[in-house]
């Protein structure tokens, strides 16, 4: 049994264990960035993990942690390929690329209004957008702010059932992952 014991210690890091950032962080000056989103840091999920615990009143497993931590980090991916889609979705619309286009909207985790999405890319081109090039930015940007209260929705009842909390409460500290 001892020798098992070993061997999983000894492989969880090698097998790209979620937790291992958490329970021994290793010191950096920041994180990768996509189109304006994060990874989930081990700072903000251990703090994330913190209000958890508090809320719940017992400390959380280490499969719950996992559990937790694997759903942030998917659930930030998802965010960024949404983000991604829009920012393609409305260059292709008005002629800009994505990149352009993401310096106008870097947050990946809060909705935007259709009027300052139109009004920011009319300023970046310095024109007014046709009825087309409206109505297709409209549509993006409604899809994009429903997909992400989805996505957040969805993070928090999931989470949620993980650690026997209502998915109301998780979805109160998900500013602490910084969605």
């Amino acid at each position: 049994m001892r020798k098992l014991l070993l061997v999983v210690a000894a492989a969880l890091p090698l097998a790209g264990c979620p937790l291992d950032d958490v329970l021994k962080p290793t010191p950096s000056t920041g994180t990768a960035s996509v189109a304006g989103g994060s990874t989930v840091t081990p700072a903000t999920i251990g703090t994330f993990l913190s209000r958890i615990e508090a809320a719940r009143g017992t400390a959380l497993t280490v499969a719950e942690k996992s559990q937790v931590t694997v759903a942030a980090q998917q659930t930030r991916n998802i965010l960024d390929s949404t983000q991604q889609k829009f920012l393609g979705a409305v260059g292709g619309t008005v002629g800009l690329d994505a990149a352009t286009i993401g310096l106008l909207f870097p947050s990946a985790t809060q909705p935007v209004s259709q009027p300052v999405v139109q009004k920011a890319l009319e300023s970046k081109l310095g024109k007014k957008l046709s009825g087309y090039e409206s109505t297709a930015v409209g549509a993006a940007t409604a899809l994009r702010n429903n997909s992400l209260s989805s996505i957040k929705s969805g993070l928090a009842s999931k989470v949620g059932s993980a650690v026997g909390l209502p998915g109301e409460t998780i979805a109160a500290m998900l500013p602490l992952l910084g969605f």
